[in-house]
C-alpha cells in the first residue's frame, strides 16, 4: 500500500517539478544492459547534438567555433574535440 503511494507521489512530483525526469529515467532503463559499442555510439550522437546546439544558440561557442574553424557536424569521435 505505502509503496504504491510513494511511487505515485514521486511521479506526480516529478511531473510537476521536472517533466523530463521520467523520460530520462526511461531512456536510462533502455540502455541499462546495452553493449559498450551501443553506449559509445549513443554518447557520440549526444555529443554531436550538444555541440550543434551550443554552436547555434550560444554566441560564445558560435564565436569560438568560427574562430577555430570547428564544425561540430564533422565530429566522428570524442578525440576530435581534443
Amino acid at each position: 500500500m505505502y509503496n504504491w503511494l510513494a511511487k505515485s507521489c514521486f511521479y506526480l512530483g516529478a511531473k510537476i517539478r521536472n517533466p523530463s525526469l521520467i523520460q530520462q529515467y526511461k531512456l536510462l532503463k533502455t540502455t541499462e544492459f546495452a553493449s559498450i559499442k551501443t553506449l559509445k555510439e549513443l554518447q557520440l550522437t549526444r555529443l554531436k547534438e550538444l555541440l550543434v546546439f551550443a554552436g547555434k544558440h550560444s554566441p560564445y561557442y558560435s564565436d569560438i567555433f568560427t574562430k577555430t574553424g570547428f564544425n561540430p557536424t564533422t565530429v566522428n569521435s570524442a578525440q576530435d574535440i581534443d
